[in-house]
């Protein structure tokens, strides 16, 4: 029988917490909806209300959008404006204010929407878990950490994880597992290429992995990208290395040559 000693998570979220749900979603049928959009892709809108939670939005039931959140709006065309959205007079139109002015664009030329929040604490997001249980049959101990951080600006997104964990016992050793990852993404204009990094960091006492260390990166553009479909061509290289641990490799018999 498991005795939890201290089993708790912290959980640390610097966007969207205190922001007031003043987004409206009116519908082709004549309904409202009030809450804050959360993104548009694929045809979908999500959307989150406090009496329902985030759910989807089917993008040609909706006819119209307004919000005050500043948006990164991709249309067909592959090109990227941002700006907040008005409620525009027509349905299937959406008004976009931006720096530069006001731009109609009607519904079916826009694939995808992402929040941009305006300052950078609200556009960073971190989470923190820790967790610790005690087994009393075999004095099993266990202790779990995990951090997970973004951050999404206008041309660029980060991305950066760490899980790791402890376990020992009077049976067996102490047993370390811990796996990281880091992604950036770059946005560049238009259907230019988007540059790509990935790095990975790992060790797993029970594989016998000291470290092992993934990285790569590449680019990728959109060939097609709409409501309905959407084709990608990425270009890219990884690379690895590994360190283990155990017994020692024999030595190497020469080659013999026969003629």
């Amino acid at each position: 029988m498991k005795s939890y000693l201290t089993l708790f998570a912290v959980a640390l979220a610097t966007s969207g917490v205190a922001q007031a749900q003043g987004d409206v979603a009116l519908f082709k049928n004549g309904d409202r909806l009030t809450g804050e959009i959360k993104a548009l892709d694929r045809g979908r809108v999500s959307f989150d209300t406090p009496t329902t939670g985030v759910i989807n939005l089917e993008w040609d039931d909706i006819a119209r959008l307004s919000s005050t959140t500043m948006f990164e709006i991709t249309l067909e065309s592959g090109e990227r404006i941002y700006g907040t959205l008005d409620e525009a007079t027509a349905n299937g139109q959406f008004q976009v204010q931006t720096s530069t002015g006001m731009r109609d664009l009607p519904s079916q030329t826009i694939v995808r929407m992402t929040p941009i929040k305006s300052t950078l604490a609200d556009r960073i997001e971190m989470r923190v878990d820790l967790g610790h249980s005690l087994a009393k049959a075999n004095d099993l101990e266990q202790t779990s950490f995990g951090y997970d951080f973004r951050y999404r600006g206008e041309t660029r997104l980060i991305n950066f994880d760490i899980d790791a964990s402890t376990s020992s016992s009077e049976s067996d050793p102490s047993s370390t597992r811990v796996f990281s990852d880091f992604n950036y993404q770059r946005f560049l204009e238009e259907l230019d290429w988007n540059p790509v990094g990935i790095g990975q960091l790992e060790r797993n006492d029970e594989l016998g992995i000291d470290r092992r260390v993934s990285y790569g990166g590449g680019m990728a553009r959109y060939l097609r990208d709409t409501n309905q479909s959407r084709i990608g061509f990425p270009a890219q290289w990884f690379g690895a290395s590994k360190t283990t641990r155990g017994l020692p490799k024999p030595p190497r018999t020469p080659r013999r040559w026969s003629r």
